[in-house]
Order: C-alpha cells, then sequence, then structure tokens
C-alpha cells in the first residue's frame, strides 16, 4: 500500500510547523528593520532639505552689510597675526583691499551664499575664529 502523506497544516492551525512561523518571524523582522531605515533616510533627507530652504528663503545681507564684514574680517586676521597691529596698519590694509579683484568676488560670495543673520553674527564676533563659526 503506498504510503499517504498529510496535506499542509494551515497558517491559521494550531498544529502548524514551527518552521513557518520562524520564517514569518523573519519576515516580520526584516520588514520592520526595512521600515526604520527608510524613516531614519526620509528623517535625514528631511532635514536637509528643510536647511536648505531656510537658507534660500532666508534675508539676504545688503552690499554694505558684505563690505562692513569683509573689512571686519580683515581686521580681526591681522589682529589674529599679530595682536600689537597698529590701527593704522589696518586702515591701510583695508584701503588696499578695497582696490583689489578679490574683494568683488567677496562681495558677491557674501551676498549669494550668507543670510542677514549670518552677517550680523560675523560683525558682531570679538575675533576671527567667531566669525567665522557665524559663517558656516
Amino acid at each position: 500500500m503506498p504510503e499517504v502523506t498529510p496535506p499542509p497544516a494551515d497558517a491559521g492551525d494550531p498544529g502548524a510547523s514551527p518552521r513557518g512561523e520562524g520564517e514569518r518571524t523573519r519576515r516580520r523582522a526584516l520588514r520592520r528593520d526595512l521600515a526604520a531605515a527608510l524613516l531614519a533616510i526620509g528623517a535625514i533627507v528631511g532635514f536637509v532639505v528643510v536647511q536648505a530652504l531656510v537658507r534660500w528663503l532666508a534675508p539676504r545681507p545688503t552690499e554694505a552689510q558684505c563690505a562692513e564684514l569683509v573689512d571686519r574680517y580683515l581686521e580681526h586676521a591681522s589682529r589674529a597675526r599679530d595682536p600689537r597691529v597698529a590701527d593704522d596698519d589696518i586702515a591701510l590694509a583695508t584701503k588696499r583691499s578695497r582696490a583689489e579683484p578679490a574683494r568683488s568676488a567677496d562681495l558677491k560670495a557674501c551676498r549669494d551664499r550668507l543670510s542677514a543673520a549670518q552677517v550680523e553674527c560675523g560683525l558682531k564676533s570679538p575675533n576671527v575664529d567667531e566669525m567665522e563659526r557665524c559663517l558656516q
């Protein structure tokens, strides 16, 4: 007489094989991990997009504010190199820098890349390190 194999156990059957349960548990864990990873990626992308929008929509500094910032940066950098530098020497260096072509590029970069709040922070900073933190 031929041997008869019993039909596969139904998923709802309490006598279902432990192998099927392990597979379902593994799949559930995989879906949970995938959902967590997608949530983390979505949060990061959302944060980057919001930051970009905030920068894009933020008020821009005026030409005068940028000019003052560039002059202030020159003063802070000069004092960082030599704390005993005379005010007259800084005034002379500032006057010379205003005639250089690089200044217009610095002013354009200020207007295009910085917000008015960043420039205000930079203008209030007591040294070049603090100023650079404001401008990041």
